[in-house]
Protein backbone atom coordinates (compact mmCIF):
# COMPACT_ATOMS: atom_id res chain seq x y z
CA UNK A 1 0.00 0.00 0.00
CA UNK A 2 1.50 3.29 -1.14
CA UNK A 3 -0.21 6.64 0.04
CA UNK A 4 0.72 9.71 -1.36
CA UNK A 5 -1.34 13.47 -1.05
CA UNK A 6 -5.07 12.24 -1.28
CA UNK A 7 -4.62 9.12 -3.65
CA UNK A 8 -3.93 5.69 -2.18
CA UNK A 9 -2.38 2.86 -4.10
CA UNK A 10 -2.94 -0.95 -2.64
CA UNK A 11 -2.10 -4.11 -5.11
CA UNK A 12 -3.98 -6.67 -5.06
CA UNK A 13 -3.32 -10.11 -6.72
CA UNK A 14 -3.75 -8.74 -10.23
CA UNK A 15 -5.34 -5.47 -9.26
CA UNK A 16 -4.01 -2.03 -8.33
CA UNK A 17 -6.59 -0.38 -6.34
CA UNK A 18 -6.77 2.90 -6.38
CA UNK A 19 -8.49 5.26 -3.37
CA UNK A 20 -9.46 8.75 -2.97
CA UNK A 21 -11.06 9.45 0.27
CA UNK A 22 -10.71 13.07 0.11
CA UNK A 23 -13.59 13.29 -2.62
CA UNK A 24 -11.22 15.63 -5.12
CA UNK A 25 -10.71 14.89 -8.98
CA UNK A 26 -7.12 13.37 -9.35
CA UNK A 27 -5.46 12.11 -11.93
CA UNK A 28 -3.89 8.98 -12.19
CA UNK A 29 -1.77 7.48 -15.38
CA UNK A 30 -0.50 3.43 -15.00
CA UNK A 31 2.23 2.75 -17.64
CA UNK A 32 3.76 -0.80 -18.14
CA UNK A 33 7.84 -0.89 -17.98
CA UNK A 34 7.99 -0.91 -21.40
CA UNK A 35 6.30 3.17 -21.38
CA UNK A 36 2.70 2.34 -22.93
CA UNK A 37 -0.37 3.56 -21.23
CA UNK A 38 -2.82 0.93 -19.97
CA UNK A 39 -4.83 3.01 -18.15
CA UNK A 40 -5.74 6.94 -17.54
CA UNK A 41 -8.75 8.27 -15.77
CA UNK A 42 -9.55 10.86 -13.08
CA UNK A 43 -10.39 8.94 -9.77
CA UNK A 44 -12.99 10.57 -7.74
CA UNK A 45 -14.33 9.80 -4.37
CA UNK A 46 -15.12 5.82 -5.03
CA UNK A 47 -13.06 3.19 -5.23
CA UNK A 48 -11.53 2.31 -8.54
CA UNK A 49 -9.66 -1.53 -9.12
CA UNK A 50 -7.54 -1.75 -12.46
CA UNK A 51 -6.91 -4.98 -13.46
CA UNK A 52 -3.91 -6.22 -14.61
CA UNK A 53 -1.63 -9.11 -15.77
CA UNK A 54 1.44 -10.05 -13.66
CA UNK A 55 4.07 -7.19 -14.21
CA UNK A 56 6.07 -4.27 -13.14
CA UNK A 57 3.84 -0.91 -13.56
CA UNK A 58 4.64 3.03 -13.15
CA UNK A 59 2.04 4.78 -11.42
CA UNK A 60 2.10 8.38 -11.76
CA UNK A 61 -0.32 11.23 -10.12
CA UNK A 62 -0.10 14.09 -8.78
CA UNK A 63 1.92 13.64 -6.25
CA UNK A 64 4.72 11.59 -7.19
CA UNK A 65 5.70 8.52 -9.04
CA UNK A 66 5.54 4.55 -8.01
CA UNK A 67 6.86 1.72 -9.32
CA UNK A 68 4.12 -1.76 -7.96
CA UNK A 69 5.51 -5.24 -9.30
CA UNK A 70 2.62 -7.69 -9.65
Amino acid sequence: TTSNGDIRIIKNDNNIILENPAGLLKWVEIYSINSICVFKSYVDSHRLEVNLNPGVYIVKTDFGVFKILI
